[in-house]
C-alpha cells in the first residue's frame, strides 16, 4: 500500500523533501502532501517549511552546507521547500 511505503520511506531517511518523495514515487506533489497528511495527524512525521537565503532563480542552491537536505535538488524558482521529518518513537 503506497500510503505505508511512503511512511516508511519518510521513516527511513528520517528527513526527506516533498520534492524528493514525489520524484521517488513518481507522483505529484499534491497527491504525495495529502497522504503524507495521514502520517501528520497521527504524529509519526513533522512537516516543516524550509527557507535557504542562499536558492535564487539563477541558480537554484549553492550548497551552503553539506549536510542540508535540499542540496542538489533544490527548483529554480522557489525560495521555500517542504520537508517531512520522522518523529522520535512514543515508547
Amino acid at each position: 500500500m503506497l500510503l505505508i511505503e511512503i511512511r516508511d520511506y519518510i521513516l527511513k531517511r528520517q528527513e526527506v523533501t516533498l520534492i524528493e518523495l514525489a520524484i521517488y514515487f513518481q507522483m505529484p506533489e499534491s497527491a504525495i502532501e495529502k497522504m503524507a497528511d495521514l502520517w501528520l495527524q497521527k504524529a509519526l512525521i513533522e512537516k516543516l517549511q524550509q527557507q535557504c537565503q542562499d536558492l535564487d532563480s539563477n541558480s537554484g542552491c549553492s550548497g551552503c552546507t553539506s549536510t542540508c537536505s535540499m542540496k542538489n535538488i533544490a527548483p529554480k524558482t522557489s525560495k521555500s521547500l517542504v520537508l517531512y521529518r520522522s518523529l522520535p518513537s512514543k515508547t
